[in-house]
């Protein structure tokens, strides 16, 4: 008897789940294509404002970059190693050797 009992319990669940099973797949269906209708519109929007960028922007001739020419940083070292103990550092103080 337990066993039958057992055993109703499992084909019950078993019916349960089903039903659930095939509901919950009906709402993904919707919410897919609830999300893949607000995706379309916002790519359309998207497209609509990429289209008009142009007007709000009207395209200005492309200069060449400038070059610094004389910098006072041409002649700096590129690390603290380069620069020799006694030396002057980049603020003008003499750098003195570790001690």
């Amino acid at each position: 008897m337990i066993v039958g009992v057992g055993m109703f319990g499992v084909v019950a669940a078993s019916a349960a789940a089903w039903f659930i099973s095939a509901d919950q797949k009906e709402q993904d269906k919707h919410r897919q294509a609830d999300t893949i209708t607000t995706l379309t519109a916002e790519i359309t929007a998207l497209r609509q404002t990429i289209s008009e960028l142009p007007a709000r922007f009207p395209a200005q001739p492309q200069q060449p970059a400038r070059q610094m020419r004389n910098s006072p940083w041409d002649d700096t070292p590129d690390t603290v190693t380069d620069v020799p103990p006694g030396r002057q550092t980049l603020s003008g103080h003499t750098a003195s050797p570790l001690r």
